[in-house]
């Protein structure tokens, strides 16, 4: 998968959090969408409240099997690591 971390929907509730993947991110969705019903699933999921900022924010691609790329500001690419450690929801 490729994407534009740039145009993900996320606001950071505690500041210097760091980026959506790479801290504790209750509530949110990713859903793998075949490209011909994005705009019908991008509509339904918009009806609802919480789906207001729902978008595309990457696609899978051949080039990467089994990774995610994020694209960066110069147009290359470098891979998303998993989170090292467990990550816990944070008690508030």
């Amino acid at each position: 998968m490729e994407s534009e971390p740039g145009i993900w929907p996320a606001r950071y509730a505690v500041p210097g959090s760091g980026p959506p993947v790479r801290v504790a991110n209750e509530g949110k969705l990713v859903a793998f969408v075949p490209r011909e019903h994005v705009d019908a699933v991008l509509d339904a999921m918009r009806v609802h409240p919480l789906g207001t900022e729902a978008r595309v924010i990457g696609e899978v691609v051949a080039d990467h099997p089994g990774m995610v790329v994020a694209r960066t500001g110069l147009g290359g690419t470098r891979v998303i690591d998993l989170p090292i450690g467990e990550q816990l929801p944070r008690i508030c």
